[in-house]
């Protein structure tokens, strides 16, 4: 029960913890990009410790679970610091990779008939994020947009008042330019 709870728990920090450096800057700093990733392995070596109590496939569900919050962490963090269309696919891509990981050792619970569906809804479910990813994508190179946020690269390079003055009429135009 409690591994069920273990990855909503860990991506949910994660997730906040993206939120809240992207709501800090735009781009991430060189130091608080390789200060995050420190981060990010300390936790991943939190959680593997807590993998520990566990036997079988439930130790490697749980393991499975650490290393994809670490690796979408990892991602997220990227593509804060790089900013580019790219970079955010890339950290989608690899967030749908890392949940058909975990669902992948889930069904390593089931047998026969019942495994093979659940890998085959794992991959189905992989397919779709990573299309939804490259949808995300193309849309953001079409309008410019680096951040999925939409905020247009012309501002993120901006700094004090001209950033704010082009912020708030990107935010007046609804994030266009």
């Amino acid at each position: 029960m409690c591994r069920r709870t273990l990855l909503p728990a860990l991506i949910g920090v994660a997730w906040l913890a993206g939120s809240l450096s992207t709501a800090i800057a735009a781009d991430t700093p060189l130091a608080g990009y390789v200060a995050e990733h420190e981060r990010i392995d300390a936790e991943y070596g939190v959680a593997k410790e807590r993998c520990d109590r566990y036997a079988g496939n439930a130790k490697e569900v749980c393991v499975a679970e650490a290393r994809a919050t670490r690796r979408i962490a990892k991602a997220e963090a990227e593509a804060r610091y790089k900013a580019t269309p790219k970079a955010w696919y890339d950290a989608r891509a690899a967030r749908a990779e890392a949940e058909f990981e975990i669902a992948r050792e889930r069904c390593g619970e089931h047998a026969g008939n019942a495994k093979d569906v659940c890998l085959t809804e794992a991959r189905a479910s992989e397919a779709r994020a990573k299309a939804a990813a490259k949808l995300t994508r193309q849309q953001a190179e079409a309008r410019g947009d680096a951040r999925p946020d939409g905020v247009p690269d012309r501002c993120a390079a901006m700094a004090g008042d001209a950033k704010e003055r082009c912020l708030a009429r990107s935010a007046a135009n609804g994030g266009s330019r």
